[in-house]
């Protein structure tokens, strides 16, 4: 899974190798920049690019991680967004900041 920007519509996310002391970092890839327009959001256009990289990053066998942290109050909150990530498999590994990871899944998941 190489690092670098994707988009799909509206929305765009930055992946990066993660500068953070864990072992394996090699095998994980943190998601940044995460944005979709607040006049396009709730079209699905995260949804879809999200599902697309959860993909790539299952076919290459690497973790995600995503620090949660709302871009604007009136929006979501924290909680809503970890929820919105647990759906597509993403669970908490810290509270504070929120820290959220997601195991690659076999394809017979």
């Amino acid at each position: 899974m190489t690092p670098g920007r994707r988009h799909l519509g509206h929305a765009e996310l930055q992946v990066r190798i993660p500068d953070l002391p864990i072992k394996n970092v090699e095998n994980c890839r943190e998601l940044t920049r995460f944005h979709v327009p607040p006049a396009k959001r709730g079209c699905g256009a995260g949804s879809r690019l999200l599902q697309k990289v959860c993909r790539e990053a299952d076919g290459a066998k690497k973790a995600l991680l995503i620090c949660v942290n709302p871009f604007d109050e009136a929006e979501r909150t924290a909680e809503q967004l970890e929820a919105w990530y647990g759906r597509y498999g993403f669970e908490r590994i810290q509270a504070e900041p929120l820290v959220m990871c997601r195991q690659p899944r076999s394809a017979f998941h």
